[in-house]
């Protein structure tokens, strides 16, 4: 790169002139707006080359080379993720895939003349094939130049009381009590680290457990803690010096491998001016990258797809989220049900709103069907695409610019303070100012202070566009490869151990793939491989898919396969001649291989089934019968009997949740004071799911818990049965307001139901 800062300018400047030209071939936006594309570049190049003294030239550089040795050697990157995706001139350098000027970016967000902190490039690579960049990088700059940071972990509730059980021999059954009743709290509450006391001084269950152990009540110490340091698997910090050199080093060795790394996490590293790059992984990339290579697609094509497809919008329309990054939560299908995206754009405002904090899908479902909103031109100008609602974190800085008149350092600390999840007295301090600045517009005090109001309550959970754009574009990727090679693309989810998160989503995915006419067939002898293959339009599970065996006996039953001469006529205990293989093997594998289930899609049918058919016998004297299946679960307000597998069960305090969630100033007292009953503050949510996998929480109000409180605490996750009759709510997914609550037991006949 040369050795004077008039040189890597040069290089910079080169470099984005071809970038310039690279995009220019493909994208035919950029062909009709050129002018704005060039306005664009020099507002950009200036920021880049001036602020902080023209620092970032060389980190762009640095980035750039990276990200494009990985796309030049077909490794899958991330089209970009946080506020970077709004910088033209990364997109110009190949570090990101999104054109900013075709959504509403801010580049201030990223970089701007204001900023006394320096933002992150973060890059997401597939997973598998991430090491390969650092390596390049090491090469590239030398061992001793490149590091990971360190990261600390924190004793939490549950580890404290893990550690605790392992030093004093507490019997796990008591961990897993106080685990199920565990009040936990998001970073940042100011009782963070006291989740263990509070559990223990709220449920009188827990105190007779802890006063019967009390080696317990040394967890408490614990929780808040340094517990271990770690080398951060993505964080890494490069120089132009041996690092030894000029900060402290760690080296810590594991097995044959020794790691490198700065002795410093995150923060300290900024603070010591440190080069910082993110190399993080996704598993989701290596499952788009396997399937690229199956159908023999380029991360070019992958790039170049058109986000026009109506094939893709109505998977998204229905729901049919499954293996889709960041979609397949249940509450991001209920905002696609009713939204209805038919365009991109709309897919990032799905993934906005349904994050957790808020939830304006109402009033922008509203809004979009025609209802009035704003009148102000503003507030039109920049909520005018949401259907007047606040949905990112840059329609706020806009407005608070043009509508409030700030200045840019003030918009800059607001920034700040979004981006740092603030207590909401932060912007008490700029109420008036935007009231002044807004009349200067012709708005009346009345009306700025609704609209400071709304920004005020939208700040806690408004999100960054560039992120949600970058991964909502991840998803339609993602879709695009489910629609229209549904066998390949589910077969790959299926090889990822990563992906598979236990049975039950390994279960849904083989459901998903016999919906879409694939065949699934168990482990068998000729076809199948270590994980899952493909065969024609048959999905083999590999030999891994057996409980006890292994990657590498799996690998062995294959090996003396292929080397057979012939496979003609072959049996099961043929397998006796393969490494590692006895006559008990055989028989798991033949048990597993013959089974009429092996793995488990019809287990929650038939176990409901069974029940079923008792409540049809009368078996249940007195215990209302099921009346609806999930996929029923649709008219609000409905009176419904529901039926299914209990899958998780949480525990809320109504007194925490509306000091959360409630306006600026809500202490404990003021909510107290607001409820009847004040003494009633404890509820519960439980989900259950049916043979359709749909899942259904079931709300257990605070006047309701006292009466199901031993009942929820007995009931086993992923065990026992839950039966509700109440009340269908739209609110938060698929819902039932508890009127009445049962726990059946498989184990149990009808007349010990509890």
């Amino acid at each position: 790169m040369g050795t004077g800062m008039s040189n890597h300018n040069d290089l910079l400047k080169f470099w984005v002139e071809q970038g310039w030209k690279y995009r220019l071939r493909n994208n035919s936006y950029m062909k009709v707006h050129l002018q704005d594309y060039r306005i664009r570049l020099k507002t950009e190049w200036e920021v880049i080359t001036t602020v902080s003294g023209g620092v970032f030239v060389d980190y762009f550089l640095m980035v750039s080379d990276l990200v494009r040795w990985a796309k030049d050697n077909n490794i899958v990157v991330g089209p970009g993720r946080g506020s970077a995706a709004s910088s033209l001139v990364s997109y110009l350098l190949r570090i990101t895939e999104i054109d900013p000027l075709q959504y509403p970016m801010l580049f201030e967000r990223f970089i701007s003349v204001d900023r006394t902190d320096y933002p992150d490039i973060d890059i997401d690579f597939e997973d598998s094939r991430r090491n390969e960049v650092i390596e390049y990088t090491k090469s590239k700059y030398g061992n001793d130049c490149v590091a990971n940071i360190l990261t600390f972990t924190k004793y939490r509730g549950k580890n404290s009381l893990d550690d605790i059980a392992r030093v004093y021999h507490v019997p796990q059954w008591k961990i897993d009590n106080v685990k199920g009743k565990l009040i936990e709290r998001n970073e940042g509450h100011p009782r963070f680290a006291d989740t263990l006391q509070d559990t223990f001084d709220t449920y009188n269950d827990i105190a007779r457990l802890v006063q019967d152990t009390p080696e317990l009540q040394y967890a408490t110490q614990l929780e808040g803690n340094y517990r271990n340091t770690s080398f951060h698997p993505a964080g890494v910090v490069i120089a132009s010096v041996p690092l030894n050199d000029i900060c402290a080093t760690y080296v810590k060795q594991s097995g044959k491998e020794v790691g490198f790394g700065v002795a410093y996490d995150k923060k300290d590293s900024e603070y010591l001016g440190l080069l910082k790059i993110d190399f993080l992984s996704l598993t989701t990339l290596s499952g788009i990258a396997a399937t690229l290579d199956a159908i023999g697609m380029n991360i070019t094509d992958l790039y170049n797809l058109p986000l026009d497809d109506p094939k893709v919008y109505e998977s998204f329309c229905l729901g049919d989220v499954l293996g889709i990054f960041q979609f397949e939560g249940h509450s991001t299908k209920r905002v696609l049900k009713v939204m209805q995206p038919t365009k991109f754009m709309e897919l990032s405002d799905v993934n906005a709103l349904s994050r957790p904090g808020g939830d304006d899908t109402a009033y922008f479902t509203n809004r979009k069907r025609g209802t009035t909103g704003w009148s102000h031109p503003i507030l039109l100008q920049h909520l005018g695409w949401t259907h007047g609602t606040i949905v990112y974190q840059e329609q706020i800085l806009m407005i608070l610019r043009d509508l409030g008149n700030f200045a840019p350092a003030e918009t800059n600390s607001i920034r700040k303070a979004i981006s740092g999840k603030l207590d909401q007295s932060v912007f008490n301090a700029y109420s008036e100012q935007f009231v002044d600045g807004a009349a200067t517009h012709g708005m009346e005090r009345s009306d700025a202070l609704a609209v400071w109001s709304k920004i005020v309550a939208s700040a806690d959970y408004s999100f960054n566009i560039s992120h949600s754009v970058s991964y909502s574009l991840i998803a339609y990727w993602q879709m695009w490869l489910k629609v229209y090679h549904p066998e390949f693309y589910l077969g790959q989810l299926l090889k990822c151990p990563e992906d598979v998160e236990g049975l039950d989503r390994r279960r849904r995915l083989i459901v998903e793939a016999m919906a879409r006419g694939i065949h699934v067939k168990p482990p068998d002898l000729l076809n199948s491989l270590a994980g899952w293959t493909l065969v024609g339009n048959t999905l083999y599970a590999g030999f891994t898919s057996i409980k006890g065996i292994g990657t590498k006996v799996a690998q062995n039953i294959v090996d003396w396969r292929e080397s057979q001469l012939t496979t003609s006529g072959m049996d099961w205990n043929d397998l006796l001649a393969s490494p590692g293989i006895g006559p008990g093997r055989i028989a798991t594998i033949r048990q597993f291989a013959e089974d009429d289930d092996p793995f488990g899609v019809e287990t929650v049918r038939r176990s409901l089934n069974a029940v079923r058919k008792e409540f049809d016998c009368n078996d249940f004297a007195g215990v209302p019968s099921p009346t609806h299946r999930s996929l029923d679960l649709l008219q609000a307000d409905e009176l419904v009997v529901f039926l299914g597998i209990l899958k998780n069960k949480v525990y809320k305090d109504t007194v925490e949740q509306r000091m959360k969630y409630g306006p600026s100033g809500t202490t404990r007292e003021s909510v107290l004071a607001s409820l009847d009953d004040p003494d009633l503050i404890k509820y519960a949510s439980l989900t259950a799911i049916d043979e359709y996998d749909e899942p259904v929480r079931i709300r257990v109000s605070r006047k309701m818990f006292p009466r199901y409180s031993s009942l929820i605490a007995g009931a086993k996750v992923n065990h026992d049965m839950i039966l509700v009759k109440g009340y269908v709510s739209d609110f938060g997914g698929t819902a039932i307001q508890t009127k009445e609550l049962y726990v059946i037991t498989p184990e149990r006949k009808a007349s010990e139901l509890r």
